[in-house]
């Protein structure tokens, strides 16, 4: 139960650190909109990315859009595992410092 900052953090970290990933699962973590994102960036960046998975979240269908755009972009589409037990009517919106926050290491991940 990471949430959007503590998955966004780790991110970044596994961005900035070079070190190789193929798969990341982030399920169960309580995700909304900007932890996804912020796997789908860092999956995008990934030479080789073949498997995330973000299911059992909270993440709006907006976010979801988003995160399948980021995957595509990147060619990676088919990593994107099923989210079936997402849950998008529990998507709450983040305090305007958290947003912030968020929006700076998503900074972090642009491509």
């Amino acid at each position: 139960e990471l949430g959007d900052f503590g998955v966004t953090q780790i991110c970044v970290a596994l961005k900035m650190s070079g070190a190789p990933i193929v798969e990341l699962d982030v399920s169960t973590n309580e995700l909304v909109h900007a932890g996804a994102v912020a796997a789908a960036r860092l999956a995008a960046a990934k030479v080789g990315f073949t498997a995330l998975n973000l299911d059992a979240n909270y993440i709006s269908d907006e976010g979801v859009e988003e995160v399948k755009s980021v995957l595509e972009g990147a060619g990676i589409s088919a990593a994107l595992m099923s989210m079936e037990e997402n849950d998008a009517d529990m998507a709450d919106e983040v305090d305007d410092d958290q947003a912030a926050s968020l929006n700076a290491m998503l900074d972090h991940l642009k491509i």
